[in-house]
């Protein structure tokens, strides 16, 4: 499925337009969790809670089931050569790096090849861009590691 991602003009003053998927609050328009807690509630019908920063996804251990209301364990993986790669619909999870370091940062990943992870963000960039993999590895400064789509192993 697809995803609208939002890009806000280099000119325009930062919003804090709050955003809305069919009635469910996913956060403050063109931000990266904003982007995030949208891709899962549309793909996985799932919730991501509400965090402090986007760096905080990484230690957050369980989302929920917006039919059902029962929490899924969410897990998460460093990124270090023995971790296992991420996959479509991954959340790479950024503690620093460049224009986010405050905040962290968090991008949905679209494909993954052995040499490279396309992802999709918000607030950050393009809007898409891919990332070299070397050694099993993602290179990208400050990049913590992934958390793995709930049901992927199913």
């Amino acid at each position: 499925m697809s995803i609208t991602v939002y890009r806000q003009k280099p000119n325009e003053p930062i919003s804090d337009e709050s955003f809305y998927y069919n009635g469910t609050y996913t956060g403050i328009k063109y931000q990266c969790v904003e982007l995030a807690r949208r891709y899962y509630l549309i793909n996985y019908g799932v919730y991501i809670p509400i965090m402090e920063n986007a760096k905080d996804i990484f230690s957050m251990h369980m989302l929920y089931n917006m039919i059902t209301g029962h929490p899924i364990f969410w897990d998460g993986y460093l990124n270090i050569s023995t971790s296992p790669p991420p996959v479509r619909g991954s959340l790479l999870v950024w503690a620093t790096g460049e224009g986010f370091e405050y905040t962290g940062h968090v991008a949905v990943v679209v494909n993954v090849t052995k040499q490279y992870v396309y992802i999709i963000e918000q607030n950050y960039g393009q809007g898409k861009r891919k990332l070299p993999i070397h050694n099993g590895a993602i290179v990208s400064q400050g990049l913590i590691g992934w958390k793995m789509p709930p049901y992927w192993l199913v």
